[in-house]
């Protein structure tokens, strides 16, 4: 596409600058342009409906995963339920992958892809690759008999939905484990996965599509919430299981990745009276009433890019990483309007400034070079 958006450029640019034989200029500038477009189209409509199969070794089995640009209906389904209810919230998919994300053959069709398509329906992230957080690497240790509050982690994770995927494939990417200690888990089938999410409080079955099940965590899940804070050095392993075994309540107390961070245990409805809104994933607005001091949390990844201001002006409050991945600041008391903003949204402004100056440069290239008789 950017080899002939030039081509297309270039050609308005040879049609702009030449005057002498305007006219056979226009007829190759249209030819070509429309040559290019044709084109595209052609190469479009190749590889929707003519892409070759695609054959991974996957281990016992000599299924190939076919056309993967022919979507089955239960996965834009399953995407379209997504986009209505996930919102800006985090999708987990298990088993979660350590490559491909979302690969999976199911009645004669399938999909394997370095970066899943279901990302494209909704707001959040979907987490489903070890590699990506260790805070998702710690899926892997689920199902377990150990694990009893699975739903807390996920909303430390700020997790909304699970999606259980049970036309996985154990490679090439997925986390294979053949060693599993659980009857009938995976990589052969799923019906241990099956079983420990039915089994997990807080944790409900809403719909399947296809190979796909879909549960829902039940407790609301936001995405910036006020929290005690510990501080603490704890690995990502250790704050899973933390939580995962329900000894640390989510949302409500919150790891501090600083040990020289304030400690703040006596936050409560009755100190701290606040809601939020989300109004982009770089941008986040509120209303607080505190008495005391508290954490403020995001669950976002943390980044010295992510700016707090009160009261419509930017202020430098501490702030730390929390839960292994997430931002915490440390916050005043008093009764304030709260906006949370990654200052890359100002660079969104700025590049989209810059692309409407080209585009009024070109218009104006335009005015002139018929006035000059260039056209």
């Amino acid at each position: 596409n950017f080899v002939e958006a030039i081509t297309i450029l270039i050609s308005i640019t040879i049609f702009l600058s030449l005057k002498n034989n305007k006219k056979i200029i226009r007829i190759l500038s249209i030819a070509l342009i429309l040559a290019v477009s044709f084109t595209a189209g052609i190469n479009a409509y190749y590889s929707v409906n003519n892409h070759p199969s695609w054959k991974f070794p996957f281990p016992g089995s000599a299924a190939s995963i076919t056309n993967v640009f022919k979507v089955p209906n239960y996965f834009e389904n399953l995407g379209l339920y997504l986009h209505k209810s996930a919102g800006y919230n985090n999708v987990v998919i298990l088993p979660v992958d350590a490559g491909f994300s979302g690969a999976f053959y199911y009645n004669g069709t399938g999909e394997a892809a370095n970066v899943d398509p279901l990302d494209d329906f909704f707001l959040g992230e979907e987490l489903s690759v070890v590699y990506s957080s260790p805070m998702v690497t710690n899926l892997v240790y689920f199902p377990s008999n150990n694990i009893t509050n699975f739903a807390n982690y996920l909303a430390l994770l700020g997790v909304k939905y699970v999606i259980l995927n049970t036309a996985s494939f154990p490679g090439p990417g997925a986390v294979a484990k053949p060693w599993w200690p659980y009857p009938g888990a995976y990589p052969w089938n799923y019906t241990a996965f099956e079983y420990y999410l039915n089994k997990t409080p807080n944790l409900t079955f809403v719909k399947s599509f296809g190979p796909f099940l879909v549960y829902k965590v039940n407790p609301n899940v936001p995405l910036v919430y006020i929290s005690n804070g510990i501080p603490a050095n704890y690995t990502p392993t250790q704050i899973f299981w933390l939580y995962s075994t329900g000894k640390l309540h989510a949302l409500q107390f919150s790891i501090i990745d600083n040990l020289s961070a304030p400690l703040c245990n006596n936050v409560s409805v009755n100190s701290v009276n606040s809601s939020f809104e989300t109004i982009s994933n770089d941008i986040y607005v509120g209303h607080v009433d505190a008495k005391s001091n508290y954490y403020l949390i995001l669950a976002q990844g943390y980044s010295n890019f992510w700016q707090i201001e009160i009261n419509g002006t930017r202020v430098n409050v501490p702030h730390y990483s929390a839960n292994g991945f997430a931002n915490a600041w440390y916050m005043p008391p008093g009764k304030y309007y709260i906006r949370i903003i990654n200052s890359y949204h100002y660079e969104y402004i700025e590049t989209f400034l810059l692309s409407l100056a080209g585009l009024l440069v070109l218009i104006i290239l335009c005015i002139l070079a018929k006035r000059f008789n260039y056209m």
